[in-house]
């Protein structure tokens, strides 16, 4: 296995890193191929060549893209992000767009990519910047400055655009709760209001009829049926799922529901019936009637069928169940081991990682090992910081938070109590070994009427993600166009 890394020996024996033999770079946990970003911005027709960098000056190491324009015009910021957008996963797209007459070159007519990295690029020039204007908007600047690591934010700058996700933005409504207290923030309102101002604003205003904060409006729509998302665990909450949302297309309004014990101070419930419940509730309070949609993933796809086994008969009605990658058996093992602490702590770090992070996937057993090392009371702190190394903020009860919810949820047992007369999807991912021992339906024929099979590139996590979940979710809309 060649890692691409370009090192060499010292005469004392130590190995002195040096770069890359290509263009790979790892930020945030996430390996990209800056080759490939630079292939889809030169696909756009106002772009004569670009070059995509990384910004080592500034401590988050953004990337900046540099580009030649045809008109000799510098392009708008927000057009050429949108412009990615639909072409590349969000981690991928560049926080800054700097025009340029030419790029530089070598003597040997390669572009200078070294020049452009280490030039003193200022990042507020390539976005407008505005100041807090008040204490709460101050607040705001504070936290994201801290938790996204950057000297200067402004009120304009999305929070995602500057290298926030899902996990960041669930310690960006926590701390928000405990400064702005008694306002509240629900995360689903930092995804429709990713900017300080916007958000600022939306605080300001009293609205009617808003959606309880377990509700995460992942992708708006209109008249079409709404599609349920119940996420896998860990962690248990949904704006991981953004990217599925938008793989549905414009138009197909998509909500995450978040699992009860994820918000700030909340407690798991006990039993998957329970959940249940309460999700039936949170749907109700979006789609009271009408036809909707359900998808769980994992952990969530067991509480998706309950869903569907309560809903039998009542409103809203059920339109398609589509449960991916879990078997119905996988809460009723009794003779299961229990999981220790440290093999719980093991499969969140691998739940929480980013997928492209795999230098730490590949030394799960070394970190095992440090945990067993450590005294129990230390191993919350290391794992935080393990995390935080690889870009996923939090602190210590945050963390604890997570492993209460994760270790409530596998303690759970659950058994199909009946078969339920319906019809439903099933999309297992294609490198999961686990499925060579069970049926193709994987146990599920014993749990509904009919089950239609859907395979997905990838293994359990990264079917999700770009740009597999674009994969098997062209091949859900083609099925479901076929069955109506």
């Amino acid at each position: 296995y060649k890692t691409g890394d370009l090192v060499r020996y010292g005469e004392d024996g130590t190995i002195e890193y040096l770069g890359r033999i290509d263009d790979q770079v790892k930020i945030r946990g996430f390996r990209i191929e800056l080759s490939e970003i630079e292939s889809r911005l030169n696909e756009h027709p106002l772009i004569a060549t670009a070059v995509v960098v990384v910004q080592e000056q500034q401590r988050n190491r953004p990337l900046i893209a540099c580009y030649v324009a045809t008109t000799g015009q510098a392009l708008e910021t927000g057009e050429l992000q949108a412009f990615l957008a639909q072409r590349l996963p969000d981690y991928m797209i560049p926080l800054a767009f700097i025009p340029l007459d030419e790029l530089p070159l070598l003597a040997n007519g390669k572009v200078d990519r070294k020049q452009l990295a280490l030039s003193d690029i200022e990042l507020q020039g390539a976005r407008e910047y505005v100041a807090a204007r008040d204490t709460t908007e101050q607040v705001m600047v504070d936290i994201w400055r801290e938790l996204l690591n950057l000297e200067t934010v402004g009120i304009y700058d999305n929070f995602f655009a500057l290298g926030g996700d899902s996990l960041l933005a669930v310690q960006v409504v926590s701390r928000l709760k405990k400064a702005l207290s008694p306002v509240a923030v629900a995360i689903g309102t930092l995804f429709q209001y990713p900017t300080i101002a916007g958000l600022s604003e939306r605080l300001g205003q009293t609205w009617q009829g808003t959606l309880n904060s377990s509700i995460v409006t992942l992708q708006a729509g209109d008249s079409h049926p709404p599609c349920f998302v119940l996420p896998g665990i860990p962690p248990g909450f949904s704006e991981g799922y953004v990217e599925l949302a938008r793989a549905f297309g414009a138009g197909q309004p998509v909500y995450g529901l978040q699992l009860p014990g994820v918000g700030d101070g909340e407690q798991p419930l006990p039993t998957i019936e329970a959940i249940a419940g309460h999700m039936i509730g949170l749907i109700r309070q979006v789609q009271p009637e009408g036809p909707c949609h359900l998808l769980g993933h994992s952990y969530g796809g067991i509480v998706a069928y309950e869903i569907a086994r309560q809903l039998e008969g009542q409103q809203p009605s059920l339109d398609q169940l589509i449960i991916v990658d879990v078997q119905p058996q996988a809460l009723n093992d009794e003779h299961k081991t229990p999981a220790t602490d440290t093999d719980l702590m093991l499969s969140m770090v691998r739940g929480l990682l980013p997928r492209q992070a795999g230098s730490v996937e590949e030394n799960l057993h070394q970190i095992e090992g440090v945990l067993l090392s450590l005294p129990a009371a230390e191993r919350v702190d290391y794992i935080t910081r393990m995390l935080r190394d690889y870009g996923v903020a939090g602190d210590d009860q945050w963390l604890q938070q997570l492993l209460t919810l994760y270790k409530t949820s596998l303690s759970m047992r659950y058994c199909p109590p009946e078969k339920i007369q319906r019809k439903m999807i099933l999309v297992k991912a294609e490198q999961n070994e686990a499925w060579g021992q069970y049926s193709p339906c994987l146990g599920w024929s014993a749990c509904c009427r009919e089950v239609a099979i859907l395979t997905a590139p990838g293994d359990h996590f990264s079917l999700v993600k770009p740009p597999q979940v674009k994969v098997w979710i062209e091949r859900l809309k083609a099925l479901l166009l076929e069955r109506n």
